[in-house]
């Protein structure tokens, strides 16, 4: 919980004015008279006071019963306490033995994290992840690099049984995205850390709206190469759909590429295509009304309102 203090201005000497600081802020930095702190001014009307010394940062821990609890509500529960930015997690419960397996691989998909003990009823992982080594911008590039990839590939499906090679990179873009989740939320509690990472005020807050849709095509594009090795189409509606998919795909290298470049008119022309592709991917579904079609159009339209999203982002950096 944000807690908020009102603090009148003073009049120092001619040209200066002084506040009073929390004594719990200084108490909790270790702070006494004489030592140095930081102020950086955040836009217009926003001073950061940072400590630039004081006390050791104490790891945060989580821990998580898992009695009487479902293995992907366990799983569920150990995301949000990663992305939180706890150092430990510890689950304890007497249905360890049952949900171990499940719970390692979750685990393993957690970048930087190890498995450190463990009994017949408790499970400590530790996170080894420096978030201020995160160079954010490499890593998007990186997700967008085997988004590109998994976008590509997945359009094969129509004539190859690949879509297990997908879902393996899409994977690897969770990963990616939970460890940005991570370092983000990290950055919007910690100023000192959102400066070191390069990342600051509503920026924040945008790069966490385009890490969380960047995963969400991940799912898509993993979810339609499985409808693409299901369904069997005819040349003629394969063609088709490869067009339609072709130009799904361009939206989105377009969206990428508005967001890199800062371009704002390129990210307003995508925000704007979204409607003609939804009314293209109802049309190749009603002149092919055949099993399986309906749900893979249903995930080509939402892919299309990610891209939208990212754009809707994009245009206002």
């Amino acid at each position: 919980m944000v807690h908020i203090e009102y603090r009148k201005l003073i009049k120092f000497g001619n040209s200066s004015y002084i506040i009073s600081v929390p004594n719990l802020w200084l108490k909790k930095n270790n702070l006494r008279k004489g030592d140095v702190v930081c102020v950086e001014e955040d836009g217009d009307s926003r001073l950061i006071l940072t400590s630039t010394g004081g006390s050791k940062k104490e790891e945060r821990g989580a821990l998580i019963n898992i009695n009487n609890k479902s293995e992907e509500r366990i799983k569920e529960e150990v995301y949000r306490v990663y992305t939180d930015g706890a150092d430990f997690i510890k689950l304890s419960g007497e249905n360890l033995n049952d949900v171990n397996e499940g719970i390692r691989k979750t685990m393993n998909n957690l970048l930087a994290v190890e498995i450190v003990e463990q009994t017949n009823n408790t499970m400590v992982a530790k996170n080894f992840l420096n978030v201020e080594d995160v160079k954010i911008k490499d890593v998007i590039r990186r997700i967008d690099t085997i988004l590109r990839s998994m976008f590509t590939d997945s359009v094969e499906c129509l004539d190859k049984k690949n879509s297990e090679s997908i879902a393996l990179r899409d994977g690897d873009v969770n990963r990616l995205c939970y460890m940005l989740l991570r370092v983000l939320k990290i950055g919007m509690r910690d100023p000192e850390v959102s400066k070191k990472i390069g990342v600051s005020g509503t920026e924040l807050l945008h790069v966490w709206f385009i890490v969380t849709n960047l995963e969400t095509i991940g799912d898509e594009v993993k979810r339609i190469s499985r409808f693409l090795n299901g369904v069997k189409f005819t040349k003629k509606q394969k063609e088709e759909l490869r067009i339609l998919y072709s130009d799904i795909e361009k939206a989105y290298l377009d969206v990428m590429k508005a967001y890199y470049k800062n371009d704002k008119e390129l990210a307003f022309d995508v925000v704007f295509r979204r409607e003609e592709l939804h009314e293209r991917c109802n049309d190749f579904f009603g002149k092919n009304n055949i099993p399986m079609v309906g749900g893979m159009v249903e995930k080509m339209k939402a892919l299309v309102s990610w891209i939208k999203s990212i754009a809707m982002v994009a245009y206002e950096d």
